[in-house]
């Protein structure tokens, strides 16, 4: 586990902090075997070693001097050694020659580390006098190892330290002391110190030369007084604080400082509310706080259906409490994970082994609706498309806010639907439709035509065609037959249209005929009457009797149309009433006209050879022509205007009355 490092320029006296013991061996280089005639005689200082075993005045062997012996003074190669930091020892190695090789110090611990136990770690360092290496390197480490290390030849070793100082250390003539506190994680058992990394990836001052060379005194490692145990527990959770340093010590709680509660280097204790407890040695003071918290709560909510595609990804989070730690099934530990596949996802909140909680949430992914109206088109003027979202276990929401599944089209625009499924998952879908003009027609109600009439369907459009329920092509239709016509028209679009109309013929009434008692006239029909005078319409004389209003002051000629529910009549003939108050009936008694309607001339015959007198008068009682004849006679009437006309015929028995019509 790599250190920061922090340099302290003081130094304290061992005895106040920490227990008695160093477990580096002659860890001030005191203690020798014999004292050093050369260079590369580490191993006469008794405990320590080069871990290549070379100790020649040679590349990649560490120095030993003492200033009881002549190498402390220095010769040979230039070292000028500087005197210890304290005592007579001490040992000298290069961090770095670039290129060429570095050197490292070994030691075996008096006893190994304890798993857990914080010490503290220090050592004096210098450049000191020389006149050979006279630059400055980082990355002098202090590596910790259960079995010794081993150099081959005098290259670096490839390991990772524990400690590590990353700066450039450049103190020339002048002892610094570097001092830093590491919890064991090993029972480590060895001690090197030197440079770990290669020449790329280490640092070297710009100033000086040839290389970095160091001499070191004073090792120590001592144990420091550390508790260790659960920072926070849940309420009603028993906790277990090791005291680590000493054996011998006093506990206490920040409850009742003055009360000894045990003497034991471990103790349980079991607080309901956050206590510090204070641990005594004869050496030190150490202090651990308990935090009793709420245990943790976890809700990541039910299980769970989502959509792909659509922005829904579920994102599931936790609240931060305190002293919890929160590892997720994929080992992530933050306070939220997003969900973008389904899967089963939990979430573990850790305030220690004893104390935690978790939840789990299935997730699923539904597939969105599906739904397709179709291709934009082009309809005809009057047509309906049909546009079908049906999907099961839906809801729809059209354009306009319609709800149903199906949706009429009548009309040109853009149309969209969202369909959701159960699982609140949508899809949208839109058409545009477009309409073309069709062409126009319509015939009209069916209708009952009379006798003889015709009725001309016309089904006249710009552009188009024509068929006919006979297959005729023309544009327009006469009717003379009864029965149902249709056609169907079509465009250059093409749209289409088309019509039908019912034809039938009724039969014209009978010919009615009047009947005369006094000034009362009445129709041989009972229904569909109307009443004429000079052949214009008595307004509102609709009934089945008519009364003549006497006494008549100016020729009154009277007739009858009757029309049936179809709209089909039929005339009557005419009575004439004249001033003179005679009566004449107007009958085919004896009496021929043809023909009638006549344009240029007109026979009269009779059944009679007398001489008869035959008065010819217009409407308003004028006598226009006047002849006798017994028999027949031929008339000329083409200077007669058109209209019509009274044809009076008189004898010394009797006068006859006829109506002819001049065109």
């Amino acid at each position: 586990m790599k250190k920061s490092i922090i340099i302290l320029l003081l130094y304290l006296s061992a005895n106040t902090l920490f227990a008695q013991f160093n477990l580096v061996p002659n860890g001030d280089f005191e203690a020798y075997s014999s004292l050093p005639t050369d260079y590369g005689q580490a191993n006469l200082a008794i405990g320590w070693n080069n871990v290549n075993g070379d100790y020649t005045n040679s590349t990649g062997s560490p120095d030993y001097f003492n200033t009881l012996s002549f190498i402390g003074a220095g010769t040979s190669f230039g070292v000028v050694a500087m005197l210890p930091f304290s005592g007579n020892g001490q040992i000298g190695l290069v961090t770095i020659q670039q290129g060429l090789f570095r050197e490292y110090i070994s030691s075996q611990f008096i006893s190994p580390m304890n798993i857990g136990q914080k010490y503290s770690i220090s050592f004096y360092i210098t450049n000191g006098i020389d006149n050979f290496y006279t630059k400055g390197s980082n990355n002098l480490g202090i590596h910790f190892s259960n079995n010794p290390l081993y150099q081959a030849i005098d290259e670096s070793i490839s390991v990772i330290p524990q400690i590590e100082i990353d700066t450039i250390i450049y103190f020339w003539n002048e002892w610094h002391h570097f001092s830093f506190n590491y919890t064991a994680d090993s029972s480590y058992n060895f001690i090197t110190i030197g440079n770990f990394k290669d020449d790329a990836h280490t640092l070297v001052s710009s100033y000086g030369s040839n290389g970095a060379y160091y001499f070191i005194d004073k090792i120590e490692i001592y144990t420091l007084l550390s508790i260790t145990g659960e920072v926070a527990i849940c309420k009603g959770q028993p906790d277990t604080l090791r005291m680590y340093g000493d054996t011998i010590v006093k506990w206490a709680d920040s409850l009742n400082p003055g009360i000894i509660i045990a003497t034991d280097s471990i103790i349980t204790i079991a607080p309901t509310v956050t206590t510090t407890y204070k641990a005594t040695t004869a050496y030190d003071t150490a202090y651990f706080t308990v935090h009793v918290v709420i245990p943790p709560v976890i809700n990541l909510g039910n299980d769970t259906v989502l959509c792909p595609g659509t922005g829904q990804d579920l994102q599931l989070n936790v609240q931060a409490m305190p002293f919890t730690s929160y590892t997720w099934q994929d080992g992530s530990s933050g306070l939220s994970y997003d969900v973008n596949q389904a899967g089963t996802y939990w979430v573990k909140a850790t305030i220690n082994s004893s104390c935690f909680a978790s939840d789990t949430i299935n997730v699923a992914y539904s597939s969105s609706p599906y739904v397709n109206l179709g291709n934009d088109t082009t309809l005809c003027t009057g047509d309906t498309l049909i546009l079908n979202a049906n999907y099961p276990n839906a809801s729809y929401q059209w354009q306009d806010g319609a709800t149903s599944p199906i949706y009429y089209a009548t009309h040109q625009g853009m149309y969209w639907v969202k369909v959701t499924n159960q699982y609140n998952c949508h899809t949208y879908n839109s058409i545009t439709i477009s309409y073309n003009p069709s062409p126009l027609i319509n015939f009209g109600n069916d209708t009952v035509l009379c006798k003889g009439q015709s009725l001309l369907l016309n089904a006249t459009n710009p552009n188009s065609t024509y068929l006919w329920q006979d297959n005729s092509t023309d544009s327009i239709y006469n009717v003379y037959l009864q029965g149902t016509y249709w056609v169907k028209i079509t465009n250059q679009y093409p749209c289409s249209s088309s019509d039908t109309i019912n034809i039938a013929y009724s039969l014209n009434p009978s010919i009615p005929t009047i009947s005369q008692i006094g000034n009362i006239l009445t129709s041989s029909s009972a229904i569909g009457n109307q009443w004429l005078l000079n052949g214009q319409v008595i307004t509102s004389d609709t009934n089945q009797s008519y009364t003549i209003t006497l006494p008549i002051t100016d020729t009154s000629c009277y007739s009858l149309t009757v029309t049936n529910i179809y709209g089909c009549s039929a005339t009557s003939d005419t009575i004439c009433y004249l001033p003179l108050g005679i009566s004449e009936v107007i009958n085919n008694n004896g009496i021929y006209i043809y023909p009638n309607p006549s344009k240029d001339n007109i026979t009269i015959e009779t059944n009679s050879y007398k001489e008869q007198r035959l008065e010819i008068l217009n409407l308003i009682g004028q006598t226009v022509y006047t002849i006798y004849i017994n028999k027949k006679a031929v008339i000329n009437t083409s200077a007669f205007a058109k209209g019509v006309y009274i044809l009076k015929l008189s004898s010394d028995k009797e006068t006859v009355v006829r109506k002819f019509v001049k065109e």
